[in-house]
């Protein structure tokens, strides 16, 4: 007897952990939109431009914006090029898991972004790219992953991370954790937090604080419903050219809340970076974004509320400056295979040296969801949204949309979509 136990012993101590599992995941999301973008001058001048197709929308994507002529109406810096579903990005992905015993993981995880209109990839590199230990002590990732302040923009929405116009914390041109430069524009499929990417000022149309190249990030066990993610990465890339150096640092902190029906989060991410464009000129730049949100869950009914501010400091030239503060509360109603939900959100900005150019702006998003299986469903989604320039002769917009640069100038968003969306 004390033979086999001493021989189960032994073979338990040299026992060959069990091979990684692997699963491959991913969803397409393809949907007809409806759209269109307008401006209108002080003096009631406007202009308007329509599109509509399968996964196409106005491209605000470029550091110029999104500019109509005054007298056709057309875009005359951007094409209809966007290829995104209305509520999701479509992605592929791989994720890798390896029990090592005594209570440790190893995990990897790499993941693409897809445009399912054409049947290819959107870029050559990875949306997601990590390589992490699990355990008692928590969890660490590295690489490149989202930021955890992204979460928390993210986590309290009933439309969340969604495509379409009118969610003024999170609708392209307003993404509150996304530096703008001097005219307001942002790229967002920059995503990585890499100045060289940018223009000639440091925080410009690529910083963010979405996704973080060779990002560190550790999160907490879950300690009475409560848990704490701390993001770090450090970045420094030179060329044939002395001068050329760029140098960017991200630190962020969030906390995630669970206790039954209330979901509370809070965060702070900060982006640094000096970029020299010439010798001896280097240029400073500082990005800082807060957030806080909760839902709460009635059964019949979730209920969410978030507020969110950012700041981008041009430390070389002050002009560059600007500040965001929005808020926006949202519903979520299930009701048997459908849920129907809804946000509706007010923001206003401040930029230049002073502070002085200001810009109000408002938006709201409704959406219908047919669950057809645990996997697939339907949806039809309607957003808007409005800029108004209330002081200064900058139009300043968030992205430059108008082409009214007067006080008093405005800028308007519509986005009809249906669309079919399939995880797998």
């Amino acid at each position: 007897m004390k033979k086999k136990a001493i021989a189960a012993a032994v073979a338990a101590a040299f026992a060959v952990p069990a091979l990684a599992q692997v699963e491959v995941y991913g969803s397409l999301d393809v949907s007809y939109n409806d759209g269109s973008i307008s401006n209108t001058t002080k003096a009631g001048v406007k202009v308007k431009q329509d599109y509509s197709g399968v996964n196409r929308a106005v491209n605000l994507a470029t550091s110029s914006g999104q500019t109509l002529s005054a007298t056709t109406g057309q875009a005359t810096t951007n094409g209809v090029t966007e290829t995104r579903g209305a509520l999701t990005g479509s992605r592929f992905g791989i994720r890798a898991k390896e029990d090592l015993g005594g209570g440790l993981t190893a995990n990897a995880n790499i993941e693409f972004d897809l445009d399912p209109s054409i049947g290819s990839l959107r870029n050559l590199g990875a949306r997601t790219s990590t390589v992490g230990l699990a355990g008692g002590f928590g969890s660490v990732s590295v690489g490149r992953q989202t930021t955890g302040i992204h979460s928390v923009v993210t986590a309290t929405s009933p439309i969340s991370g969604s495509n379409m116009v009118g969610d003024v914390v999170y609708s392209t041109g307003f993404r509150i954790h996304m530096a703008q430069n001097n005219n307001g524009a942002a790229n967002p499929n920059v995503d990585p937090v890499q100045f060289d990417q940018g223009s000639a000022t440091a925080i410009g149309s690529a910083s963010s604080a979405v996704r973080a190249n060779n990002l560190v990030a550790y999160t907490s066990p879950v300690f009475s419903g409560g848990s704490v993610r701390l993001d770090y990465a450090s970045d420094k890339k030179g060329s044939s050219t002395a001068a050329d150096i760029r140098e960017t640092s991200n630190l962020g902190l969030s906390f995630r809340f669970v206790n039954g029906p209330i979901t509370a989060t809070a965060g702070t991410h900060t982006v640094e970076g000096t970029t020299s464009v010439a010798a001896g000129t280097p240029v400073k730049s500082k990005f800082t974004v807060n957030a806080i949100g909760a839902s709460y869950d009635l059964k019949v009914a979730k209920i969410n509320a978030i507020y969110a501010e950012n700041k981008t400091e041009d430390l070389t030239a002050t002009a560059n400056n600007s500040e965001n503060e929005v808020w926006q509360l949202g519903i979520s109603i299930p009701m048997g295979p459908w849920t129907f939900a809804g946000q509706y959100g007010e923001g206003d900005r401040s930029q230049g040296a002073t502070y002085a150019s200001k810009n109000t702006y408002s938006g709201y998003q409704l959406a219908a969801v047919y669950t057809l299986s645990k996997r697939t469903n339907i949806y039809a989604a309607y957003g808007t949204d409005e800029i108004k320039n209330t002081l200064g002769a900058s139009q300043g917009t968030v992205p430059a949309w108008g082409s009214g640069a007067s006080e008093g100038a405005k800028s308007e968003r519509s986005q009809m979509a249906f669309g079919l969306r399939h995880s797998f």
